[in-house]
């Protein structure tokens, strides 16, 4: 896939600052203080697939209609990879732990849950994405897909 011309790369890796400073931040104010409710904020916590040890990363909790959804927009993570393999997980909010299974949707279930997403957070969203609007055409989410894994939890 290209926009504006250039391959668009099926993982983008965070820059310094949101490795360094902001992921830090958001795992102590949201792990371990419960700041950020009302963003969706949540650490999740997953076993690496080859180490075995846990790892932590701030992510987004989409809630829509009574279920549970991550989504990566920056496509193949390593905590997609490693969610893929493990099947499950944890999610951790002030303090609180909680266990999950999941299950990845395939491509063409993806539509309503991108559109929610980007629709609750379009402003931090945007860079991270092809889709030109949470109002953008059917056929624009169904070309973007592919490049966006999101995971139902149970």
């Amino acid at each position: 896939m290209k926009q504006n011309g250039d391959p668009i790369s099926p993982y983008r890796r965070s820059s310094w600052m949101i490795l360094h400073v902001a992921n830090p931040f958001l795992r102590l104010f949201v792990g371990r203080l419960g700041f950020g409710s009302s963003s969706g904020f949540r650490i999740l916590k997953v076993r690496g697939r080859k180490s075995g040890r846990w790892y932590s990363v701030p992510i987004r909790l989409l809630e829509l209609d009574g279920y549970r959804y991550l989504v990566a927009l920056q496509g193949q993570t390593f905590w997609v990879k490693n969610l893929r393999m493990q099947g499950a997980g944890k999610l951790q909010f002030g303090g609180r732990t909680t266990d999950f299974t999941s299950v990845e949707l395939p491509d063409q279930d993806k539509t309503p849950v991108l559109r929610a997403y980007l629709k609750r957070w379009w402003s931090v969203s945007k860079p991270l994405t092809t889709i030109t609007s949470p109002d953008a055409t059917d056929e624009e989410f169904v070309r973007a897909e592919p490049l966006h894994p999101v995971f139902l939890l149970k």
